[in-house]
């Protein structure tokens, strides 16, 4: 059954065989074997160890620290008023045990290191498998470095990041269950491993859906081709395959973990609203950096060498695995990661023949290509050009991306119930401040009734009054994302500014804290208000430093600003703005830098600059 075979074999071209330039073996030993890896391992690491930025990581670990606590899952929702006795399945249960474990015990350290681990076990054992088993020179480097430049936007400490090991897992084991030809050919044994890898990915990840397509493609390819040979058909090998249907089912959920996938694409317009679950290229804007398109067209440029010059036949199911997956990343940006080990995983026995046609500088040209690869992708992180770019590698937190600042006051002074918060940020409070304190809403969109989305929406575009969503829920608090509000009057934080009832006692660059003053609340706003500074409202600071009587208050508040803040750009600007008003120009030019400095592109600032001229 040459169809089903996948051995390796060297392609034959006018009767004379193709085959690569020998060199010496030390050095082909030591390049294949251990530079390449070295290459891979430190581009990986580039992209694995930058300041944590994704806000779902947050209520990942307040899952698994709430597991580790008590030894049991949440029954139901803890974290939130709005869904509280909902159920919450989680995507991965036990990675975010995991993830916890090494974030309370390293630090982002620990949470960044499990993402190059498993990101780097994904892509050392597609590169040893194509070595070692294919007899690949080490050209598999290079589509490993283009994936890397890919899949970096999902190098996150989530459990997602574990399907990208176990996809690989699953694809490869897969070749190994291929039908080889001979009278003393022995079963295929490895395949039986594939149970046990969907018993574990079930636990890690909710993505062994998308492993379960493979090997429903692989089975039916199987199926076809015994069929088409009329041979029998090759029971040892669709048996493991059949068990893994079954396998997944080891997890705390159940069956009912498939519904997880169900209540996520039933929630309304969350693929076009949530930035990850976005197609690969939307609306202008909300699309991605550069550079994940250039390293999934160079991918997708290899792959396509690759099939154009094989000397084996390429089997029908990695043909349909490519498209598959290629697809899924192309609907949901998300997917990357998983598009990007699956595509050279199924490629892997065909990359010795890429390099037999690539001829007798072979070797010289692939080790230039690795090196400029991982060079480039490093270059890029350090000079910032990735999405994240921090530099050299480090353990730490993104805090323009999450509200440091804003937990840390309301750690120190607990707000009153019940707070609304914008969606990006409500994963990281969830932690910071649950159970006792509770979101309205964060990344967990499966968990709440659709209502409480909608009315997010409908609250933030103002089709939903501040009176209605604080009759309907109960809000005495708003944590609001502020970084579009400048200049727009209809944003929440302009709105609220407007009102007389609701009081701002904290803000940075990102994050505004509104407290509804009432004789229950009163006390709290009468500590923490700030009566004279408002990045939304200027001319407050200018008509209190225009009176005597409220110039010290004035300049005590914005002090309290930078404070509470870590001199955001917002406090800074604020304080140029009192300097320039109290004709303190030195003061106005260094708080001004220091604004600028802090965000480039702040609003603030530039008005503040504007008025200077």
């Amino acid at each position: 059954m040459a169809s089903l075979t996948n051995k390796p074999r060297r392609a034959k071209k006018a009767g004379k065989q193709i085959q690569a330039a020998p060199l010496p073996v030390k050095r082909s030993a030591t390049l294949t074997l251990a530079v390449y890896p070295l290459l891979l391992l430190t581009a990986i690491a580039f992209c694995s160890f930058r300041a944590i930025n994704d806000p779902d990581t947050w209520f990942h670990m307040a899952f698994g620290r709430y597991v580790a606590q008590h030894g049991v899952l949440p029954p139901s929702d803890i974290f939130s008023h709005t869904a509280q006795g909902r159920e919450w399945i989680s995507s991965g249960w036990l990675s975010s045990v995991l993830l916890n474990w090494l974030y309370d015990r390293f630090g982002p350290g620990g949470a960044e290191f499990m993402v190059f681990a498993v990101v780097g076990s994904a892509t050392l054992v597609v590169y040893y498998t194509a070595v070692l088993r294919y007899e690949s020179l080490g050209a598999m480097a290079l589509p490993l470095l283009a994936s890397t430049l890919a899949a970096q936007m999902r190098f996150n400490p989530r459990p997602d990041v574990w399907s990208q090991l176990f996809a690989a897992l699953v694809v490869l084991l897969l070749g190994f269950g291929v039908i080889r030809r001979g009278a003393n050919a022995t079963p295929a044994r490895l395949p039986w491993l594939l149970p046990f890898v969907f018993m574990a990915w079930a636990n890690f990840h909710a993505g062994f859906m998308a492993g379960l397509a493979a090997v429903a493609i692989y089975m039916i390819w199987i199926f076809l081709q015994t069929r088409k040979a009329r041979q029998p058909v090759p029971w040892m090998i669709l048996l493991p395959c059949a068990l893994c249907f079954v396998a997944w089912m080891a997890n705390p959920y159940g069956w009912r973990l498939l519904e997880l996938a169900g209540k996520i694409k039933s929630i309304p317009g969350f693929d076009k609203l949530v930035f990850e679950w976005m197609p690969m290229i939307y609306l202008p804007g909300y699309n991605l950096e550069w550079p994940a398109y250039a390293g999934g067209a160079l991918l997708l440029c290899l792959c396509g060498m690759v099939i154009w010059k094989r000397a084996t036949p390429i089997a029908g199911w990695r043909y349909a695995l490519m498209i598959l997956f290629t697809a899924f990343a192309l609907i949901q940006r998300r997917q990357a990661g998983l598009a990007a080990i699956v595509l050279p995983a199924a490629l892997a026995p065909h990359m010795a023949g890429m390099e037999a046609w690539m001829g007798r500088r072979q070797r010289e040209l692939i080790a230039a290509l690795a090196l400029a690869g991982s060079a480039g992708i490093c270059a890029m992180q350090y000079t910032g050009v990735l999405a994240m770019g921090e530099g050299w590698p480090v353990a730490g937190l993104n805090c323009r991306m999450l509200p440091c600042f804003a937990a840390d006051f309301l750690r120190d002074n607990r707000p009153p119930p019940n707070i609304f918060n914008s969606y990006g940020i409500g994963g990281y409070l969830l932690n910071a401040l649950g159970p006792s304190t509770k979101v309205f809403i964060d990344g967990r969109l499966d968990v709440y009734d659709h209502s409480t989305w909608l009315d997010l929406l409908a609250a933030e575009e103002d089709r939903l009054s501040i009176d209605e969503v604080t009759r309907k829920y109960g809000v005495n608090t708003f944590v609001i994302d502020i970084r579009e509000s400048i200049g727009d009057p209809m944003h929440l934080a302009n709105r609220l500014t407007a009102r007389t009832d609701w009081k701002l006692v904290f803000f940075d660059d990102d994050v505004a804290i509104f407290t509804h003053e009432t004789p229950e609340t009163a006390d709290y706003t009468q500590r923490l208000q700030f009566r004279h500074v408002s990045p939304f409202a200027a001319q407050k600071l200018a008509g209190s430093l225009s009176n005597p009587a409220g110039r010290d208050a004035a300049l005590a508040e914005i002090k309290r600003a930078l404070r509470l803040s870590q001199g955001s750009a917002n406090a800074c600007a604020l304080a140029a703005f009192a300097a320039l008003n109290i004709k303190d120009m030195p003061t106005a030019r260094v708080m001004l830098d220091a604004a600028f400095a802090r965000d480039p592109a702040s609003q603030l600032a530039k008005a503040v600059q504007q008025s200077m001229r």
